[in-house]
């Protein structure tokens, strides 16, 4: 279990900055399960003496997360301290897009048995046999299949790019708007992962930029009979472009995340809105997936209905939207008070302070995007010259601003374990893994980065699969230079080198 922190200190220049740190990266003991991982975590609290200092707590959607919650909070208000399972939750952004997407693309493929009660879009999709029945043939999945035809033999790779350079040469993939020879670029097909739903989108996105080659490379003598097997009709093609703006559209909200390096708190719900707008307006440009549309609609809309239950959203938009001063009150009993009397009129003022404090922001308003003070605007240094102004927003602020939407960092001290955990390190105990994943990962800069794995990169899926028996016959054959030779060309990946060649 990886465990990030995230808080806020003073530098040696006096500024306020947000840092991160990896706290642990522990081998769980036993089950799994959210009770154990519960326990587990609290332990870890108490041996970085934050049991006090956790306002919140970053957690993709597992089930076995929501029983965690639950023996998280059991344990620390045993301790005194206060926690809410719900409300101290912070659900994993990129995870519910994860999410929201595989339930629209899981629905384009069951199409074929209807309900006389559907709604609309139903009944609208059932007059467009045709367009139901390209669904159901799955072209995301004849796309995948045509991709690994082409990657998995060095021959076939080889051919693919001749017929890229050759297209190019004899100017034969057509001209553009200005009446320019369309020139493509010289790069490989891109192979998804199935847990990282932007690959799927990279990997359309490649197979349609390629299309005029893919088509040429199967009109070659060797492979006219793969043809029918692998290459996609003009109609799948077309659906095929639906699917990819489908997808561009849950691209381009995780991209504006990205544009954030630490995509904290303030950001989401906006973004959930965004969304839905953006997706509500892809109905009405692409009608006939307005299924797989509004099935990942309901998703986004269900995890938006449990993220309004914790309060901190709300908090962290309050405190970034602008640029609210209070009285204290007197502290002292008078005389004849009780203490109940002292709590009341203490409370009663605090109540009045925190009023006139929200008065006083909104009667300020806020920083709009076309103000010239955005250009520079830095949110903590706006709060730490203002924390006088608005004193009880500044305490606010401290609190939420830490505050992270996105669980991306523990998934990539995962990731990066299996650079620290290598074939020659692979006796090393859990505790000295656990402390050279920390070391790694301090000197590796002053905190982690929120968004630099969140969306899957071209690099990443050009990288070749070797298969195990390929290496098996290679070193029976005592063939070591050509295994040297493939394996260094699977890390290079496939077309990562090559531009395209103006001549």
């Amino acid at each position: 279990m990886a465990v990030t922190a995230h808080y806020l200190v003073k530098s040696a220049s006096g500024h306020l900055t947000l840092r991160s740190r990896l706290v642990a990266f522990r081998h769980i003991q036993g089950s799994h399960a959210g009770a154990n991982i519960g326990r587990v975590f609290v332990n870890i609290l108490k041996e970085i003496n934050c049991l006090h200092k956790v306002s919140t707590v970053t957690l993709d959607n597992a089930s076995n997360n929501n029983t965690s919650m639950e023996e998280i909070c059991d344990e620390l208000r045993a301790l005194g301290i206060p926690f809410d399972a719900t409300g101290n939750r912070i659900r994993c952004f990129p995870h519910i897009i994860n999410l929201a997407v595989k339930s629209g693309l899981g629905l384009l493929t069951q199409l074929g048995v209807f309900d006389e009660e559907l709604d609309s879009e139903f009944l609208e999709l059932m007059q467009n046999s045709t367009y139901i029945s390209l669904l159901q043939s799955d072209v995301v999945k004849l796309a995948r299949q045509l991709v690994n035809f082409i990657r998995d033999s060095g021959q076939r790779r080889e051919d693919f790019e001749s017929v890229i350079r050759s297209g190019n040469e004899s100017k034969s993939w057509g001209s553009d708007d200005n009446q320019q020879p369309i020139l493509l670029r010289i790069v490989g097909l891109l192979r998804d992962v199935d847990t990282r739903w932007s690959s799927t989108f990279l990997m359309i996105d490649r197979v349609l930029e390629l299309r005029p080659a893919i088509q040429k490379f199967f009109q070659l003598e060797k492979y006219e009979d793969y043809a029918d097997a692998y290459l996609l009709s003009e109609d799948q093609f077309a659906v095929l472009n639906d699917v990819r703006r489908f997808l561009l559209i849950f691209h381009i909200v995780q991209e504006l995340v990205s544009a954030e390096k630490t995509p904290t708190l303030s950001v989401i719900l906006p973004m959930y809105e965004k969304l839905l707008t953006m997706l509500e307006g892809l109905k009405l440009q692409l009608p006939e997936l307005s299924v797989a549309i509004t099935a990942s609609q309901t998703k986004l809309r269900e995890y938006l209905m449990l993220s309004r239950k914790t309060k901190a959203y709300a908090a962290a938009m309050a405190v970034s939207d602008g640029s609210t001063s209070t009285a204290t009150g007197n502290e002292a009993p008078t005389p004849t008070e009780t203490p109940e009397q002292l709590e009341r009129r203490l409370l009663e003022e605090d109540k009045k302070a925190v009023e006139e404090e929200i008065i006083k922001w909104e009667k300020d308003g806020v920083i709009r995007d076309d103000d010239p003070e955005m250009e520079h605007f830095d949110l903590l240094r706006f709060w730490q010259s203002n924390q006088t102004v608005y004193p009880l927003l500044w305490r606010l602020a401290i609190d939420t601003l830490p505050m992270q939407a996105s669980a991306v960092p523990c998934e990539r001290a995962f990731s990066s374990s299996k650079e620290t955990d290598a074939l020659r390190r692979s006796s090393l105990s859990p505790l000295m893994m656990e402390m050279l994943q920390i070391l790694k990962f301090i000197y590796r800069g002053d905190r982690l980065s929120f968004t630099e794995d969140l969306l899957s990169s071209e690099f990443e899926l050009s990288i070749l699969d070797i298969e195990p028996q390929v290496i098996d016959r290679l070193m029976a054959e005592g063939k070591i230079d050509e295994l040297c030779e493939l394996v260094d060309e699977s890390w290079r990946g496939w077309g990562n080198s090559e531009e395209i060649d103006d001549d």
